[in-house]
């Protein structure tokens, strides 16, 4: 009888444990799911416009994924939120007992929460390739400026390497630098002066006699306004100066010949020729070259200035040159091992329209044939993504079809191209690229 009345209390404590334990391992799996399933979804969620509701479809996938074949529990729908850069799941359910039914208790509750937000970022070496050809001149620009240094100041930690930047400003030439002259990969032309006569027609002469006239006229591809003298065939008296003119060089190169003007190879047979140009406006901001620094880096961003016409294929040659560990920009690491370290190499490219410029036989800059220019600029984009390098590209507020399709197409794929209608959309472009390279982590 004594033995009787012990037995039972001795198997509800069995039938709690044994129930308690089953509890436990299924909070363990629970867990484990929403933790991939938080992860995975806040990646998402932390890169990209999906919908609240999107994005609860896509974390109960997840879940599911890992949550396969566990009996008879009983679990509510995923409730997705988030919060800047938290983002929580909650999971609630229940499952049912074994002996504590006999105790009158037929099931326990489940359930569990998991959240994740953005930690450090990951190694990495980026080059921004920046258009700032003239039609990018006034708030284009500004915005352009506000979204590179945005990305800095997310990515970029003072006094830590994991990520390193260069900045690859660009228009009809690049610039890489007069610091440069000497180098063994450069051969700049030697300067250029001479004179010649300067006339001009009196301006009183000119108000009187001829009429101010506008007329429609493009720049870079972009339409304006341009106006003129229509003086009837007449020609006032002209008053004729001797000048001199001065070229010489500002850190503008042109185009090896091909292919090696895509290349990143020969610069011993085959040199970069620094041309001389007649002033500074010629060319834009110098290349920045990969580094650690902030300051470096915002205040390159900070100086871009607008000008000149569009070459897309000589800024991401360019850029591509500032990933690679060898001269003319030998900052970056060797591809291979860097990668084999877990490092990423990516180049950005943002534009705002097509190619207005392409090269000549001479290597200059100075031609119009923007079939050929598109062709090149698919040839380099090919090569860059040869190396492994990430390949992001940008087109702002370009509404040409065929140059949305040409940056598209170089992207690594089509979740690396952004269609940025406007300054917003730039400025998200910029911060979702940003996010890319910042490792996801479970918050506790």
């Amino acid at each position: 009888m004594l033995f009787a009345l012990c037995l039972l209390p001795l198997m509800f404590v069995v039938g709690f444990a044994i129930d308690h334990s089953r509890q436990q391992n299924y909070q363990t799996k629970i867990q484990y799911a929403l933790d991939f399933a938080v992860i995975s979804t806040a990646r998402i969620a932390l890169t990209s416009n999906r919908t609240d509701d999107e994005l609860t479809k896509m974390a109960q996938d997840f879940f599911n994924s890992e949550l396969k074949n566990y009996g008879n529990i009983s679990l509510s729908p995923v409730k997705f939120s988030r919060q800047g850069d938290l983002v929580s799941l909650t999971v609630s359910g229940d499952m049912p007992t074994t002996v504590m039914q006999v105790a009158g208790r037929d099931r326990i509750p489940l359930g569990t929460e998991s959240a994740a937000v953005f930690g450090e970022p990951r190694e990495a070496e980026i080059a921004l390739v920046l258009d700032t050809s003239y039609s990018m001149n006034g708030s284009k620009l500004s915005t352009l400026r506000t979204a590179a240094t945005d990305l800095v100041e997310t990515l970029v930690v003072p006094g830590s390497d994991t990520i390193k930047m260069s900045i690859t400003p660009f228009a009809t030439y690049v610039n890489v630098g007069t610091d440069k002259k000497g180098e063994s990969w450069l051969d700049v032309e030697a300067n250029r002066s001479g004179t010649y006569q300067s006339c001009s027609v009196d301006s009183t002469w000119r108000q009187n006699n001829c009429v101010r006239e506008a007329y429609a006229c493009t720049r870079d591809g972009v339409s304006r306004t341009c106006h003129r003298w229509n003086c009837g065939g007449k020609t006032g008296p002209r008053t004729c100066t001797t000048k001199t003119w001065t070229n010489k060089w500002y850190g503008c190169v042109k185009s090896r010949d091909n292919p090696y003007n895509i290349k990143d190879s020969n610069y011993g047979s085959k040199p970069v020729v620094g041309i001389v140009t007649g002033g500074s406006w010629a060319c834009p901001r110098p290349i920045q070259a990969l580094t650690s620094d902030p300051t470096s880096l915002k205040s390159s961003i900070s100086s871009l200035n607008a000008s000149q016409n569009t070459y897309i294929a000589t800024g991401l040659t360019w850029g591509f040159r500032t990933l690679s560990p060898q001269a003319p920009f030998d900052q970056a690491d060797p591809y291979m091992s860097f990668y084999n370290d877990g490092g990423r190499k990516a180049l950005i490219l943002m534009s705002d329209g097509a190619n207005t410029k392409s090269p000549r036989s001479d290597g200059k800059h100075t031609g119009s044939d923007k079939s050929l220019a598109d062709d090149i600029t698919e040839d380099v984009c090919d090569e860059i993504k040869a190396q492994q390098i990430e390949l992001y590209t940008i087109a702002f507020e370009i509404t040409d079809t065929a140059t949305k399709q040409l940056l598209e197409g170089c992207a690594t794929s089509a979740d690396f191209y952004y269609d940025a209608s406007n300054a917003s959309e730039l400025l998200d472009a910029f911060k979702q690229i940003g996010n890319e390279f910042r490792e996801i982590a479970l918050a506790r």
